[in-house]
Order: structure tokens, then sequence, then C-alpha cells
């Protein structure tokens, strides 16, 4: 009887070992079909390495998705043309996908100017399911957010460094409308740069933290990002 029962048990496992496999080549399968369907390129990534230069510390990425590829590496080409080669400029790129969501973002460290980096950002968003282009309106509405709610946070953060350099006296009577001019914040809707990390949304801030030798050390390393909770 026991022999009988033991018997049952290796096969119900067989059975189920035989299901979770048969599961797992399907998955596999189907992964590499939708692969087939998005990629321009079925040998290469969804988003490659196009120039590199150790030299200058540079990387100039390719989005590699039917349909999107030529518009997004245009702008890319574009953004990265003044800055490509030059001992004073870093370019870096980083992407995720999230579920059907790819998003990118491309970091230029400028240090033509004197104080931190003058940095600047191109990202984009790309709906691969449907591969096409999602606006800042879309990405963000994914979050349950709309963009005016996103602009809002993000000039609350501002008002928060406006009244802290003020109580420590590291800024003296100036308006906040004034320190956002320092800073080359004039349109602060289209000086965000929207990323997806690790399920969550950040933002980027394109403006120059350095606006004075008082200001020069307040800003921490990495202050352009902001993630929206």
């Amino acid at each position: 009887m026991k022999k009988r029962k033991k018997d049952n048990q290796i096969k119900l496992y067989l059975i189920i070992s035989g299901i979770l496999l048969l599961l797992i080549i399907i998955y596999s399968i189907s992964l590499l079909t939708n692969n087939d369907n998005i990629l321009l390129d079925s040998s290469k990534q969804i988003v490659y390495t196009t120039y590199q230069s150790t030299e200058y510390n540079q990387e100039i990425p390719q989005v590699n998705i039917k349909k999107v590829s030529d518009t997004i590496n245009n702008q890319i080409l574009e953004f990265t043309n003044n800055y490509k080669d030059k001992e004073t400029s870093s370019i870096k790129y980083d992407y995720e996908v999230n579920g059907n969501v790819l998003s990118l973002i491309v970091i230029i460290e400028n240090y033509e100017i004197e104080g931190p980096a003058d940095m600047k950002f191109l990202s984009f968003a790309v709906d691969l399911k449907k591969k096409r282009i999602l606006t800042n309106e879309e990405l963000v509405n994914l979050f349950n957010y709309t963009e005016n709610q996103t602009v809002d946070m993000i000039n609350k953060s501002l008002l928060n460094y406006y009244n802290d350099e003020l109580n420590k006296k590291i800024i003296k009577n100036i308006s906040y409308e004034e320190y956002l001019s320092i800073h080359k914040i004039t349109d602060l809707k289209n000086q965000l740069y929207y990323y997806v990390k690790d399920g969550k949304l950040n933002v980027y801030l394109d403006f120059q933290e350095w606006a004075s030798e008082e200001t020069e050390n307040y800003f921490v390393d990495k202050s352009y990002i902001f993630e929206i909770n």
C-alpha cells in the first residue's frame, strides 16, 4: 500500500514538473516571438550603444524598435552632436523596460562653465505593444498623475530649496521668481524629463545648479532627480 502511494507521488511530481517545463518553453517562445515583432534588427538589443569613447567617457545609444527608431535616433544624434568627442562633456544613457513600456534617458554633463556640470537631458517612453512614443501626459497617467500635477510637485520641491537657502542665508533679498531665473528655470513644464526606474516615475530637471559661489556647495549630487511618490 505504501509502495503504491509512493509511486503515485512520483507520478504526480513528474506530471507537475512536465507541466512547469512546458510552461517555461511556451513563455520563452512567446518572448522570442514578441521580440521579433518589436525589434527592427533581431541580432541587436532593444537599446544598444552605437558610439563609444572611453577617452571622453561618452556612450551614445540607438533604439532598435520598429516604427519609432528613426524618430528617436535622429533626435538623439541631434541632441548629442555638439558634445560628441569633446573633452569637456560626458555622455551616458540608461534604459529600462517596465511591462510594455520602454523608458530611455540620455544625459550630458557639460563642464565648459565654472562650477558643477551643466546637465542636459533627453528622454523617451515607448509603448512596446503599440510601437509608438508616449507623450509625457500619457506616461504620467500610467502612474495615476497628470502632467500638471507632477509639475506642481517639482515646483513645491524648488520652493523648499528656495526657502531653505533663505533660512541658511545662502541667498538674500531675491524673490522666488528671481531664484528660478538665476537657475535658468524659465519654463518648468518643458524642462522636465521623465524616466521610469524600478517601476517608479522619476523626473529629471534641466536647471543650472550653480548660480554663485555661495550656492556652489548647496545642491547635493543628483539633486536634479525627483522621484514622484
